[in-house]
């Protein structure tokens, strides 16, 4: 009995700690955003009506994000994901792939026409000049 308390305060600290995920049968819409602009504009967008969640923390890189098992339950299991696109989150990708999510995911890039980047001379930020 003596060893098993230890554990089980522990287990109670690590869970305490852990982060909340929203109930299943919260009657409210759960949406998840990836970046804080997104979730910005999910809560502007629904008010009241639904619980947004940001998913990466402030100041997190998106194309090195780790997203842990708590994240992906998230994705999962929420009514619409929201997420940018692009090559910084390609690690999105690769989760959806690997769930079902169940609402509909939102990948912003589509949203919009892409511009093709244009090269001009002197682009190349002082690897042409000579030195004298």
């Amino acid at each position: 009995m003596k060893r098993i308390f230890p554990a089980l305060c522990a287990l109670l600290l690590l869970t305490a700690c852990g982060p909340d995920l929203p109930p299943e049968d919260s009657e409210r819409p759960q949406i998840v955003a990836t970046v804080f602009p997104a979730y910005d504009f999910a809560r502007s967008a629904a008010g009241e009506l639904a619980d947004v969640t940001l998913l990466l923390p402030p100041g997190a890189e998106s194309h090195s994000y780790e997203p842990t098992p708590a994240d992906i339950l998230r994705v999962q299991r929420c009514d619409l994901f929201i997420y940018l696109g692009g090559e910084s989150d390609a690690w999105v990708d690769t989760i959806l792939s690997a769930i079902e999510p169940r609402g509909d995911v939102l990948r912003m890039i589509d949203c919009v026409d892409l511009l093709e980047e244009e090269t001009v001379e002197g682009m190349q930020g002082g690897h042409d000049h000579e030195e004298g």
